[in-house]
């Protein structure tokens, strides 16, 4: 057989299907802090609080919110 931890297109199908277990990524501890830090950050930056929204925006908010709940349902 095969090394199981090899990257190869047969091990990715393997793991697709759950003969192998998924593949471990080597991460450390300071890189994930790093990157929740940039994801709280970017969203930060990308959303508007709502206290600083005008009130056709909120009603544009929650139409938005609205549809996708029914898309999810759907």
């Amino acid at each position: 057989m095969q090394d199981p931890n090899a990257d190869t297109e047969w091990n990715d199908i393997l793991r697709s299907k759950g003969i192998l277990p998924p593949k471990e990524l080597d991460i450390t501890e300071e890189q994930m802090t790093d990157l929740v830090e940039q994801t709280v950050k970017q969203k930060m930056q990308s959303e508007k609080a709502v206290e600083d929204m005008t009130l056709d925006e909120i009603d544009a908010l929650e139409d938005e919110e609205d549809e996708r709940i029914l898309l999810q349902y759907r």
